[in-house]
């Protein structure tokens, strides 16, 4: 939700996205998430477009990703303006690491 968001706001500001392939990739013409679980594309997509999304009716998992982007559009620090954005997102990105941990079953997670 942190990329995405930083995502938005440097094509808002209309700076240079770095964090594209850290959200997604194109493939055969097709974005898919690097976290890829179908339930929640719908909901992705709508936040990397900046696009409203009805979460009525939507699955469990759903809700807590909105909620979570909408907390951190509240609680961003106002101080990180449009200027200082490249170079915290650019510290962000070589200083903060990221790990993926895969559980094949419910009972491993």
């Amino acid at each position: 939700m942190l990329l995405i968001y930083l995502q938005n706001r440097l094509v808002a500001a209309g700076l240079p996205s770095q964090v594209d392939s850290l959200i997604a990739s194109i493939k055969f013409g097709r974005r898919s998430f690097n976290l890829d679980v179908p339930e929640r594309t719908p909901a992705l997509e709508a936040l990397v477009e900046r696009q409203p999304y009805d979460e009525s009716g939507q699955p469990e998992s759903v809700q807590p990703i909105l909620a979570r982007y909408a907390d951190i559009e509240d609680i961003f620090p106002g101080d990180i303006d449009d200027e200082a954005l490249p170079y915290f997102v650019d510290w962000l990105v070589e200083n903060v690491n990221l790990v993926e941990i895969t559980a094949y079953s419910d009972d491993d997670a």
